[in-house]
């Protein structure tokens, strides 16, 4: 130990030391530790409230603390199928034990307990008419997988409080669920972390979750289905404010944001939008536009054409073209999108390098997943494009839907522009025609030091709906250009294959084994 801590401040180490990094992760302790805890607790008067503390500081349910009031108040049935109920009116000088052990609770979460069945809504009403004047947990911090359907708002609401900053709800599945929401701002203004779901079909959703974030002014990490302009544009002016994420954003009713709405003074790093068109995320991206983004992720219906694709792209390129490392970009569920149904239409969907062009002022992109309906219409020139664009690139994914998808332009030949101009790449998804191997004397021929380009980092190689040619020549050429490559997969191996292509994975299969022997062949 530190020869400045003070005896009580050892004694708070020792403590805090003997949980796992496992335990402390998930708040919850084993039989093992918490028996140390007790016996720590009962050693001396010195090891005792720092042992308490630890052994006290995560709760699943309210069970414990009631246990610890003195026989004869509470009568649980022996069966366990029976309702809890009173023996006698509960008195102030009950709650002393209890409140001795409550005010060490910081986190309460839901988990199993034996005696959850029999705490129903009636036992909660019983129990908020029974508590003291104080809170029963009145430094709690965090409410955690809160889940209003299985554990009703009257067994939460008694225990919000000032301290309060954490607070994670489950899927609220009616209007009263969602009406106790607007009231959380004025319980419990220090909340820095919110995450709340619900029913897709709830109405009133927007309206209660933007009153609700406009009360809050201390908020890092937000997560709701939908937010208002206003309350978008209070969360734009909170200097705390690091995570967004909008998992069900309806069309855009705000219009962009303007000079008129103040400054933003919001330093997000994260944000992820599932909207559904593309307005709605314009309208959203505006609000942020001084900010540092790191992370991004945008999810929009499968029936999002190009054109309004290519709008996003602009719209993230205006927001911060220097800072932001990844990039999700995704319309439709991948592979679950069957394609448009009118075979006519895929030049309406499918995405070009254009689409793409503003996004190539991002330099730092570390990662990218871009996924269409139809996927991408790319020749070798426009994947060559791509590999200028994003030079620090190390996993790039370009997908589309395994039922419907555009003609592959691009062949093996434009892979040599990813080892020439992308030397971190090591995770790599594309479509692509492979039946015809590049000749490197005729490479060499027309440009010689393409003859001498080799990437060593690149591990994996995903060409879905990618015919190919003979598989020992095609292997040959990957080889020779990615001598780290391991594996090549024709599908993600997660959704069934159209009729047909077996044979076509059963061909790339061969190229996979016979990787390892033209590796060791070169060694």
């Amino acid at each position: 130990m530190h020869r400045a801590l003070l005896i009580p401040e050892i004694a708070v180490e020792i403590c805090e030391i003997l949980p796992q990094d496992d335990e402390i992760e998930d708040h919850s302790l084993d039989a093992a530790t918490s028996s140390a805890l007790a016996a720590l607790a009962g050693t001396c008067r010195m090891l005792q409230n720092p042992a308490l503390d630890v052994l006290w500081r995560f709760q699943t349910s309210v069970i414990n603390v009631l246990n610890c009031m003195l026989g004869g108040v509470w009568e649980w049935p022996e069966d366990g199928l029976g309702e809890v109920s009173l023996r006698r009116p509960v008195l102030p000088q009950d709650w002393e034990r209890p409140l001795f052990y409550s005010r060490r609770v910081k986190y309460l979460g839901t988990g199993s307990d034996s005696h959850l069945d029999m705490l129903t809504s009636g036992f909660y009403d019983m129990l908020s008419l029974c508590l003291p004047n104080e809170p029963l947990f009145p430094n709690l911090e965090s409410i955690e997988e809160w889940d209003p359907d299985t554990y009703p708002i009257t067994y939460f609401r008694p225990f919000f409080g000032p301290l309060l900053t954490t607070l994670c709800i489950g899927v609220c599945q009616s209007a009263a669920q969602l009406s106790f929401l607007g009231s959380i701002g004025t319980l419990c203004p220090q909340i820095k972390t919110l995450h709340v779901r619900y029913s897709p079909d709830l109405a009133g959703r927007l309206e209660i979750l933007s009153v609700l974030v406009r009360q809050l002014k201390h908020l890092r990490d937000l997560t709701v289905p939908c937010l208002d302009g206003e309350a978008l544009d209070h969360a734009s002016s909170l200097p705390s404010l690091r995570t967004l994420k909008l998992t069900d954003q309806p069309s855009n009713p705000m219009g962009r944001h303007t000079a008129e709405h103040g400054e933003c003074r919001a330093l997000i790093t994260r944000m992820d939008l599932t909207c559904n068109d593309t307005s709605a995320a314009a309208g959203v991206l505006s609000r942020f536009e001084a900010s540092s983004l790191q992370w991004s992720s945008f999810v929009f219906p499968g029936d999002t054409i190009a054109n309004d694709i290519a709008r996003v792209c602009r719209s993230i390129t205006e927001v911060q073209p220097y800072s932001l490392v990844s990039l999700i970009i995704a319309s439709g569920a991948h592979n679950r999108v069957h394609g448009v149904a009118d075979p006519a239409q895929l030049e309406l969907y499918s995405i070009s390098s254009t689409s793409l062009h503003p996004l190539f002022e991002l330099k730092n992109l570390t990662l990218v997943r871009l996924s269409g309906p139809v996927g991408f219409d790319l020749d070798d020139g426009s994947v060559t494009d791509i590999a200028r664009g994003w030079p620090q690139i190390e996993v790039l994914e370009l997908k589309s839907s395994t039922f419907k998808h555009v003609t592959p332009r691009a062949t093996l030949r434009c892979l040599i522009s990813f080892a020439r101009f992308c030397p971190y790449l090591h995770r790599l998804w594309l479509t692509l025609d492979a039946t015809t191997v590049p000749s490197w004397e005729e490479i060499h021929g027309q440009r010689a030091e393409e003859s001498r380009i080799q990437q060593s980092h690149l591990i994996i190689l995903t060409v879905p709906e990618s015919p190919v040619g003979p598989p020992l020549a095609v292997a040959a050429f990957l080889s020779s250009v990615f001598p780290t490559l391991e594996l090549v997969y024709s599908d993600d191996g997660m959704h069934p294959l159209r009729q047909g292509d077996s044979g076509l994975r059963d061909q790339w299969k061969a190229v996979t084994r016979a990787l390892p022997v033209l590796r060791s062949e070169r060694s």
